[in-house]
């Protein structure tokens, strides 16, 4: 999130009028500021069995539960693999210690795979759409030739890459679903235990 911004101060500078872009610049750095703040101040989530910090905020609500269906209520401990239930802040489940590396062996490949995929999939939809302005500027007698040909061949080769992404991330993810069902464990949008 404070990445997010920062990347929106620097834009904020090439965005904004030059007379304007001091009061820009100074209003994005404290409103940075203050959510940086706002974020360091959310307490973390700590694991009831062993007591480490995991990667999640300790806002879990009802209502939280309600609007999001339940989507990451209960997650997994990496260092003691226990399953906590973040809306009762209780460990519902101990995994041993090798299913707790498998499933987080397969958390890791599912979000890789669902990168490829999303990566893949917008360089084809980029490269197809920039070919079709491109073309049709040339069919309508605006564009120069030759530096039309150098850009269709860039978005052949896109087009090209995305596409290998896109395979490539599908053939992560089937390969992490079909881990998970030799190993009995129902994966669906998630990483759940048989428990």
């Amino acid at each position: 999130m404070i990445a997010v911004l920062v990347v929106g101060l620097v834009l904020m500078d090439f965005t904004q009028p030059s007379g304007d872009r001091g009061f820009a610049v100074v209003a994005g750095c404290v409103f940075a500021g203050v959510v940086a703040i706002l974020i360091l101040l959310i307490p973390v989530l700590h694991c009831p069995n062993c007591g480490r910090a995991t990667a999640y905020f300790d806002n879990y609500f009802e209502w939280t539960d309600r609007l999001t269906g339940g989507f990451r209520r209960r997650i997994q401990c990496k260092h003691c693999h226990s399953m906590i239930d973040r809306l009762s802040r209780t460990v519902v489940a101990q995994l041993p210690r090798d299913e707790g590396d498998f499933i987080i062996r397969l958390s890791v490949l599912m979000r890789v795979g669902w990168t490829l995929r999303g990566a893949g999939y917008a360089l084809v939809i980029g490269s197809v759409g920039l070919g079709a302005i491109l073309v049709h500027g040339i069919a309508a007698g605006v564009g120069i030739y030759h530096r039309a040909g150098v850009v269709l061949l860039g978005c052949g080769i896109a087009f090209a890459t995305g596409f290998l992404l896109a395979v490539a991330g599908h053939r992560l993810r089937c390969r992490a679903r079909r881990l998970a069902e030799e190993r009995g464990i129902e994966y669906t949008s998630r990483v759940r235990s048989r428990w």
